[in-house]
Order: structure tokens, then C-alpha cells, then sequence
């Protein structure tokens, strides 16, 4: 456990088996209560044995390879967060979502493998833009905006939460390029 919530990264082997699992994982947190971050990497094989990865697809949960080489199930996936996630506490869902477009950047960016964020830092805009094609998704989900984080939406300046998303990963963007990242 690396802080108040879980980094989850999965390393799927394509677009469809990523959102896929993605959207897994993201609606377990939300029904369990474990706050999380949640980021989809796509990589060439070649470099997967440098993250402790033979095989696709592979989930890590804080930097700890729990899957690779098959499709787990709902209830799998359930038991490593429960058994990674912090003690639960008796606070509502909404209390755990970030409240701020800053808060949310530094969540997700301490939810990337080291790895990773140094590639993304070097990456060109369309490169950038195209590894995170689905970061809204999750962004959306795991931080409240599609039910009515206020705090969040204030701070985007807007109630339409897929441009919330946008903000919120251009906030990433830039802090990535201007290196200060967490």
C-alpha cells in the first residue's frame, strides 16, 4: 500500500480486454469502498521484462505483479484489493474522491509505475494523447464525477464531466512535462 489508496495498473493485451478491464476494477472499488487509482499501459512486448511481466494480460497492484497471463475474474480481482487496501473506514464513498483538479493530477500520477511516467514524460503530444485515450474513463468513475462530485466539477469549472476528464488529464500532461510530478 502505497499511501491512502491502491495503484492499479493493468497491461492488457489490446483496446477491448483493456476497457474491459478497466471498467472491472473500477466498479469493484466503487462497490467495496477501496479508493484507488486505476491506469491502463499499453506497452511493446519488449519492455515488459523490465516491469516483472513475461506474459499479457498482467495487473499490478502497488507495484506488485498479482496476474499475468490470463483474464481473472470479478471475485479474484475482489479478493487482492481487499487484501491491499487500507483498513475501510466508516466515511462515505464521496468523502474519498479528490476535490480539487490538482488532488485528483497528484492521485493519478502517484498511481503510475515509475517506468511509465518517465516514458509519458517523453512522449510527444499525439503519443501522450493516444496513451491516455482511456484514462477518462477511469478518472470518471474512480473520482466521483459521474455521481455529482460538486467539489470536483467547481474545481474543472464545468458540470459536463467527460470535459471534468479532459481537464483533469491535461493537468497530468502538464505537470508530467514541467517534471513536477509526485
Amino acid at each position: 500500500m502505497t499511501g491512502k489508496y491502491l495503484k492499479i495498473c493493468i497491461y492488457p493485451r489490446d483496446l477491448p480486454e483493456g476497457k474491459n478491464l478497466e471498467e472491472m476494477i473500477t466498479a469493484i472499488l466503487q462497490r467495496d469502498g477501496i479508493r484507488g487509482v486505476v491506469s491502463t499501459m499499453y506497452v511493446v512486448p519488449e519492455l515488459l521484462p523490465n516491469l516483472g511481466i513475461e506474459t499479457l494480460p498482467a495487473i499490478k497492484i502497488d507495484d506488485q505483479v498479482v496476474i499475468k497471463g490470463y483474464l481473472p475474474s470479478s471475485e479474484e480481482i475482489s479478493t487482492w484489493l481487499e487484501n491491499s487496501s487500507p483498513p475501510k473506514t466508516n466515511r462515505k464513498p464521496r468523502e474519498r474522491w479528490p476535490g480539487t483538479v490538482d488532488e485528483a493530477a497528484t492521485w493519478f500520477i502517484e498511481g503510475i509505475d515509475p517506468e511509465n511516467k518517465e516514458a509519458l514524460k517523453k512522449m510527444s503530444d499525439q503519443e501522450f494523447e493516444e496513451a491516455s485515450i482511456f484514462w477518462g474513463m477511469g478518472i470518471r468513475n474512480s473520482y466521483g464525477l459521474w455521481a455529482k462530485n460538486n467539489a470536483l466539477l467547481q474545481s474543472c469549472g464545468t458540470n459536463n464531466v467527460d470535459d471534468a476528464s479532459a481537464i483533469i488529464i491535461s493537468a497530468i500532461k502538464k505537470r508530467l512535462r514541467n517534471n513536477s510530478g509526485i
